[in-house]
């Protein structure tokens, strides 16, 4: 928190070097999710993959509560996103058809996560777009963090277990670059002579200096979320000598090992 996402926090929304080069993140795409997921992603090369990788879902009925209670307070998070709302309805939709394609079935996992990835992308721009674009932007974000989530799970040694790096690191890098293409036209540039469907007029529009803008800052907020977090790591476990999980541990449910007793 203090090391990888306060400097990021600064760099953009604190007025730091993001800021004053044109850099956008309406609600934290880049600066939390990005950032989260690529600092998930140095966890995953220094912890490594567990012996026994079980991708079954834990508790699919908790999974559609978590969702639904995410989806619910994302309104606040974006602040309001009245007119971006549509993007992870569309993701949802998205994710389960390639379920459906690819895979044979949707799933209700798939369809929740698809939920998700909607929401992360949108949050760069969730101020700045219109309802099309959000749109356009579920479409996005579902098909490109489907396929990376896809890769993670059969291509890697990754042992991701929430998707975080797929949806959440990847999601949120998308969706700082779409700030540059699907943001408002120049005529929104100019908030007293903007039209008045304009999202955000005064703010950002789409344009290919915008898109470098946001592409550089978004490479940047992934390496640097990548090699601090890397480092955190490494220095922790040079003091730490004992293996993080026993044999043991890895052979037993975690709950019954350390408390004698599971929830159910």
């Amino acid at each position: 928190l203090l090391l990888v996402y306060c400097p990021l926090g600064y760099w953009n929304w604190g007025g730091g070097w993001m800021f004053q080069i044109g850099a956008w993140d309406f609600a934290g795409g880049m600066i939390v999710h990005e950032s989260a997921g690529f600092a998930a992603l140095a966890s995953l090369w220094v912890l490594g993959p567990r012996e026994k990788q079980n991708t079954n879902p834990h508790s699919i009925p908790m999974v559609v509560i978590g969702t639904s209670i995410l989806w619910f307070g994302w309104f606040g998070f974006n602040g309001g996103s009245a007119l971006a709302i549509d993007s992870p309805a569309v993701a949802m939709v998205t994710w389960m058809a390639l379920d459906w394609l690819f895979m044979g079935k949707p799933t209700i996992m798939g369809a929740c996560a698809g939920a998700v990835t909607g929401l992360v992308v949108i949050t760069p721009s969730a101020g700045f777009v219109q309802p099309g674009f959000a749109m356009v932007a579920g479409v996005m974000g579902g098909v490109v963090c489907w396929t990376m989530t896809y890769i993670i799970k059969n291509k890697t040694n990754l042992d991701d277990t929430c998707d975080t790096v797929g949806v959440h690191g990847t999601g949120g890098f998308l969706g700082t670059i779409l700030v540059g293409v699907l943001s408002d036209p120049e005529c929104c540039l100019n908030a007293e002579t903007a039209p008045e469907w304009c999202a955000n007029p005064g703010t950002v529009i789409r344009s290919w200096n915008q898109f470098k803008i946001q592409t550089l800052c978004a490479v940047v907020s992934a390496v640097y979320s990548i090699i601090v977090t890397y480092c955190i790591l490494k220095t922790i476990l040079t003091f730490w000598q004992k293996p993080l999980v026993t044999d043991k541990q890895q052979a037993t449910a975690r709950d019954e090992y350390a408390f004698g007793e599971e929830a159910y």
